[in-house]
């Protein structure tokens, strides 16, 4: 295989042609301008060169025109290979200062790759014609070269200064400050944006040393010596430093708050100076101070709302909670919480349940509100939860975890339930009750009502008591009834009314004010008992009572006449015997 020489200012283009030819067996030698190509030719003679034309130090030109010059290289092929020079007089000229060959490099690599060994071929068999030129066109080629090359230079210098217009527009144009620091750290280039940050003009910076002009004192107002800058810094190590929050000082004396990166001018491996690029945080500053008391105020409300609040990542892991949650789980803050699962809470028996809640609102994106729960405590007693939960989404909408919140109902249960009873024993309850308003508007009737009554519920709902009245209750009753309802005293007294059909039966009633919990009066109670057969049966047996006293005292007369007549008798029989006696022992 041959040895090959490629000569190319360009790092990709030189690699891409390096690596082609080496994994075609070829031994390549890459440099990147002439004058290191001559040199390494001149070291070790290569079989066939490569060579861009316009490099620095040596261009191709130069080179192709060396190499024909030596008397050990001057057969050696040269092919032209450039992305600069394609035009047809580029290629004439090139061919005529002894060019083997002309290839631009749009060309793909392996369309030229059987040209490459043709010359490789006719080289070894030295049947490669290596141009000879006279002075004269030689003294033509010189001319021709220092054309193409002025012409090609002027070209690089317009796009040099374009390319220098171009970076004046953008430093103008930019919103973030720039300049540069010599190395006694003056300012040596200042965009508008820095002057006008810090509130001077580009001409009061320029020269002026950066820290004396605005880097004079720390954020606390205390002195700041330079030789603790880190701009100062970079221009001593050559290292870059940032800063995420710095404080400089405007032209009136105002702070201004900035971020900032200053890297090192180095040249021919020396410091010569800095770039500083820095832009104004006071406003994100004060975006962060605003966050911040958001946060806090967020924080406040999460701690002092009367709910336990806690929330989870998609792996249901807990990422905070409040105190309260915290006190539930048996920790003593929320940050112990955090990393854990509900497999490491008292609860851990109702774990999979609360998981199974968590996993359909993050994957379905839809809240759960207002559910019922049970939930251990760290005494191991049961407690009733009513719960919420909501998708966490990102600024993005994707949803990254859940939030719950819920309020301990274990007393509202309980009372719940103790008013379910109570509810249940009214409704059953065999003793007719209503509930009026303070109106004497009926707003409850239980079946025991209905019964007694002959009305339906919703024809009683709403209507005055006196629906039933009979008119045969005395009107003095219901004076007494109000004046002691009225004054908050509970009232008994049996009434007369009549039913829907008409008929009539008697009640005996127990009315109660109903007080809230500040003492207030707003409904009536009334508890009725039917007494219309206890009045008949009382009826009944008064009157036995009276028939039964009638017969005890004509029986008591009877005996009193009988018990006198005996007593009569008695007395009569006694004079008898008295007599008898008498006349017995009187003698004759």
């Amino acid at each position: 295989m041959s040895k090959i020489l490629i000569a190319d200012d360009d790092a990709d283009s030189r690699e891409l042609l390096r690596y082609t030819l080496a994994s075609l067996g070829h031994e390549v030698t890459a440099v990147s301008n002439g004058a290191e190509a001559l040199e390494s030719a001149q070291t070790l003679p290569p079989d066939l060169i490569f060579s861009d034309i316009l490099m620095p130090e040596m261009d191709g030109f130069e080179l192709c025109r060396a190499i024909r010059s030596d008397t050990k290289l001057r057969l050696t092929p040269f092919i032209f290979y450039t992305a600069t020079y394609v035009s047809a007089e580029d290629e004439k000229l090139a061919m005529d200062m002894g060019g083997s060959s002309f290839i631009r490099k749009a060309d793909d690599v392996a369309d030229f790759l059987p040209m490459i060994q043709e010359i490789l071929r006719r080289h070894s068999q030295h049947e490669l014609p290596v141009p000879v030129a006279s002075k004269e066109a030689v003294a033509e080629l010189e001319r021709r070269h220092t054309e193409t090359v002025t012409r090609k230079l002027i070209k690089k210098v317009r796009e040099i200064e374009q390319i220098n217009r171009e970076k004046t527009l953008i430093l103008a144009a930019a919103g973030e400050g720039i300049f540069s620091l010599d190395h006694d750290g003056r300012h040596a280039m200042v965009n508008a944006a820095a002057a006008s940050l810090l509130g001077y003009t580009v001409e009061e910076l320029v020269g002026a040393r950066s820290h004396p002009t605005w880097h004079h004192h720390r954020a606390d107002g205390s002195p700041f010596p330079e030789s603790e800058c880190p701009i100062s810094a970079t221009m001593k190590d050559g290292a870059t430093h940032r800063s995420v929050e710095d404080v400089w000082w405007r032209k009136d004396g105002s702070p201004i708050q900035v971020a900032y990166s200053c890297s090192p001018l180095i040249e021919d491996d020396e410091i010569r100076g800095a770039v500083v690029v820095f832009r104004d945080i006071s406003k994100r500053k004060e975006a962060e101070t605003a966050l911040q008391k958001s946060k806090d105020l967020l924080q406040s409300v999460v701690e002092n709302v009367p709910a336990r609040i806690f929330w989870k990542d998609r792996e249901l892991r807990f990422l905070g909670c409040n105190s309260q949650f915290a006190k539930d789980a048996g920790r003593a803050g929320p940050d112990e919480l955090i990393g854990l699962s509900d497999f490491d809470m008292p609860w851990r028996a109702l774990a999979e349940l609360y998981r199974a809640d968590d996993k359909a609102v993050i994957e379905s994106g839809a809240p759960k509100i207002g559910f019922e729960e049970p939930q251990t405590t760290p005494e191991g007693d049961t407690i009733w939860l009513r719960t919420s939960k909501v998708p966490l989404p990102d600024e993005t909408g994707q949803v990254i975890g859940m939030l719950g919140i819920y309020d301990d109902i274990t007393e509202r249960k309980q009372a719940e339930d103790e008013i379910r009873k109570l509810s249940q024993a009214v409704a059953q309850s065999p003793e007719s009750i209503v509930i009026t308003n303070l109106d004497a508007e009926i707003e409850y009737v239980n079946d025991a009502v209905l019964s007694a009554t002959g009305y339906q519920r919703e024809e009683l709902i709403g209507r005055n008591p006196r629906i039933l009245h009979s008119g045969k209750t005395p009107p003095e009753t219901y004076r007494t009834m109000w004046n002691a309802l009225v004054d908050g005293h509970p009232w008994k007294g049996e009434f007369i009314n009549k039913r829907k059909d008409g008929s009539e039966y008697a009640e005996f009633a127990i009315i109660t004010p109903l007080r809230q919990a500040d003492g207030s009066i707003t409904h009536y109670v009334a508890v009725k008992e039917d007494i219309t057969e206890k009045k008949r049966i009382d009826a009944e047996l008064s009157q036995y009572r009276e028939q039964l006293e009638a017969l005890v005292r004509e029986r008591t007369a009877q005996l009193a006449e009988a018990l006198e007549n005996a007593e009569a008798a008695t007395k009569a029989k006694s004079a008898f015997l008295a007599n008898m006696s008498h006349e017995i022992l009187t003698p004759m």
